[in-house]
């Protein structure tokens, strides 16, 4: 694409992202909500609180963008398939590997990540690992989209590909921190539920997001359309249409 061209879709890219912007802050109830990534930081802060002594802490795809930061009532470890010089120093520990694999540890009080598992070919196995490697009554918990949302649909639609394509075009900042291959493998409210049923998790606690509209605010009418459309499946409880799920579950003490 010449440049003028292309200069010219970013600015009515920009231009759409700021009504959009505008209709959030101005109708919270209607564009908005809170944010995934702080009910997620809810549920870790109120387990940390819990418990007492030392904790050992696993975070799941962090790389050098971790949730938590580093403390001495913590050991404080990371896992990712990518790593850079940053690892050592935001982790305790730092493994390089799938979480499709077996964890290098197995006495962890608590597990977690925050937009990693949609990545993941088999979210069974990453499970079924998380598991074996919780300490008996430790906590794993989790934020990621589900494959039923518009969203998903779309980038489940034009492969991998065109997905870093169109990011690179729409948002050229995020394009480093971005476009990793999605795979969606279980990435739903029930299938979600009946998988940690069926490896032996408890409390297990499934909450349902609506709000995803924000992937669509480069183009104003998709926008509107988008959250027209969350706002009935949240009215409706349609889980199947959710953007995402906040997950928490235990292993037995």
């Amino acid at each position: 694409m010449a440049r003028p061209v292309k200069s010219i879709f970013q600015t009515f890219f920009r231009v759409n992202r700021a009504v959009a912007n505008w209709l959030v802050a101005r109708y919270p109830a209607k564009f908005g909500g809170d944010s995934h990534r702080d009910v997620l930081f809810d549920i870790i802060k109120d387990e940390l609180q819990a418990r007492t002594g030392q904790i050992n802490v696993l975070e799941v795809g962090g790389i050098d963008r971790p949730l938590l930061s580093r403390h001495k009532r913590l050991r404080y470890d990371g896992l990712d398939v990518d790593r850079n010089d940053l690892c050592s120093v935001l982790y305790d520990d730092f493994y390089q590997q799938t979480a499709e694999l077996p964890f290098p540890a197995t006495d962890y009080h608590l597990i977690f990540s925050n937009t990693t598992l949609e990545h993941v070919p088999d979210v069974r196995a990453t499970y079924q690992n998380i598991y074996e490697a919780l300490a008996p009554g430790g906590l794993t918990c989790h934020y990621y989209p589900c494959k039923g949302h518009p969203y998903a649909l779309i980038l489940r639609g034009i492969g991998h590909r065109w997905q870093n394509r169109l990011i690179r075009l729409f948002d050229p900042a995020s394009a480093a921190a971005t476009g990793y291959r999605t795979y969606f493998d279980h990435a739903s409210f029930g299938e979600t539920l009946t998988l940690l049923s069926d490896l032996g998790y408890t409390d297990i606690a499934i909450r349902p997001r609506y709000r995803a509209n924000r992937y669509f605010d480069v183009f104003l009418p998709a926008f509107l359309a988008i959250s027209a459309f969350e706002n009935a499946a949240a009215r409706y409880d349609l889980l199947q249409f959710c953007s995402g799920i906040i997950v928490s579950a235990r292993k037995p003490s």
